[in-house]
């Protein structure tokens, strides 16, 4: 076989491979979990609301959905008092806004609290300085 035949059979071969590298990472990036976390959406939810409901207006089941390190706390009690609740919040988490989500046994809404954000907002060449 000559060496240019098999220089082009290589070449269109790792081209083949480079296209479904390609496209495998794009769908991967399509498939990703599209949320509308925001304070905006959580102020939509209200009490007696079911879990689907809930995530219906966020778009996806609670989850962390940060791109990057955001640092939230809790409001210190009161408001909050998680004793006050049966169950566990549940957490709904963006680069935006973090939402706890308390359901009672029937899988209602009985509790929403919004956490505070921070984050620093310097540049990494800032925080290298």
């Amino acid at each position: 076989m000559p060496k240019s035949s098999r220089l082009r059979r290589l070449a269109v071969l790792f081209s083949i491979s480079l296209l479904v590298v390609i496209l495998v990472i794009c769908i991967q990036v399509r498939a990703k979990a599209r949320h509308t976390i925001s304070n905006v959406t959580i102020s939509q939810i209200q009490d007696g609301m079911t879990r689907a409901e809930v995530e219906a207006i966020f778009g996806v089941p609670p989850g962390d959905y940060t791109t990057r390190d955001i640092i939230y706390c809790s409001p210190p009690a009161p408001p909050y008092r998680a004793w006050v609740y049966k169950n566990a919040a549940d957490l709904w988490t963006s680069n935006e806004a973090q939402s706890r989500i308390h359901f009672d046994d029937a899988g209602r809404v009985e509790g929403v609290f919004t956490d505070m954000r921070f984050e620093d907002d310097r540049s990494w060449l800032d925080k290298v300085r």
